[in-house]
């Protein structure tokens, strides 16, 4: 997929290596290996990435909500009414866009994994073979993740090279993810810091009126 970046691209490009070598580390996966999916067969490839993309949805909302729940977190469905991504999208961790493209990404793993013969699994071959409704649907999941002014230019790479237009997607939803989930700890974390300032300074001028 070839498409020139400008500089506020290549400053988010790099802010989103920055978080994929930063999940390699925490979940002990090898120098590059989220790159690297991309050299993947296909089947493989999906079957990782979509790992991947529940491990980060799982981490992100323990994390925005509180670690001693994350057990009961892990215990759910990905996708559904009570699923993680409905969460997470409540928790404003995700937006409905990113929670559209994760139901996308699942349809394509559940076809992989639900069937042995599957194995062979080719992208491109699977977009081809959709319904017109379908593959327009997987398409417009995918775009709809890039700002406006991207979106012509993206619906035509996505097209040429679906493998690849997955990868970026999923790496979209996996730095918004971690990023608002990490944004959402430090508020708490806030809150809990003042209302134990608070809480202090009340305490200190009870003592010192009595």
């Amino acid at each position: 997929m070839e498409t020139t970046l400008d500089a506020e691209q290549s400053k988010a490009l790099t802010h989103l290596f920055g978080i994929l070598r930063t999940l390699e580390t925490e979940y002990g996966l090898p120098y590059g290996y989220i790159p690297k999916l991309l050299y993947e067969d296909d089947w493989s490839f999906v079957i990782k990435l979509h790992a991947l993309v529940e491990a980060v949805v799982s981490d992100s909302l323990t994390s925005a909500v509180d670690r001693r729940i994350d057990a009961e977190f892990r215990r759910l469905n990905l996708i559904g009414r009570s699923g993680k991504v409905r969460f997470a999208e409540s928790l404003g961790l995700i937006e409905k866009a990113q929670s559209t493209f994760i139901v996308k990404l699942s349809e394509i793993r559940n076809s992989a994994v639900h069937d042995i013969r599957k194995v062979d699994l080719s992208l491109r071959a699977y977009f081809e073979g959709l319904p017109a409704g379908e593959k327009s649907g997987l398409t417009d999941s995918i775009v709809a993740l890039f700002d406006k002014s991207i979106m012509d230019r993206w619906r035509m790479d996505t097209v040429k090279d679906i493998k690849s237009a997955i990868w970026v997607g999923s790496m979209l939803v996996i730095s918004s993810a971690k990023t608002n989930a990490n944004i959402a700890k430090a508020k708490a974390e806030l809150m809990k810091a003042s209302l134990d300032t608070i809480q202090a300074l009340q305490k200190q001028g009870a003592e010192d009126q009595s």
